[in-house]
């Protein structure tokens, strides 16, 4: 489900809202309504941001989409109630 936002958003930059799937080390995978689920790249995303989360959380990834377009690579992913 892409979220609207107040501000624009640069061209290749993505916001979407999803369920965690899996979290281990940089990366995530969240289950959207939109795919099956989304590869998520934590490198660039605050650690504490992220840590506390488990599978089954509700969160909102930013982020741009990879150059070989099989994973968002994240600026910011926070928790959100479904």
């Amino acid at each position: 489900m892409m979220l609207p936002s107040t501000q624009a958003l640069a061209q290749d930059e993505v916001r979407f809202l999803g369920r965690v799937s899996w979290i281990a080390g940089e990366a995530m995978v969240v289950s959207t309504g939109n795919t099956p689920s989304v590869r998520v790249h934590l490198r660039h995303v605050d650690q504490d941001e992220y840590q506390r989360l488990t599978a089954g959380d509700f969160v909102v990834v930013t982020g741009t989409i990879a150059d070989d377009e099989n994973r968002v690579l994240a600026s910011s992913v926070e928790r959100t109630a479904p």
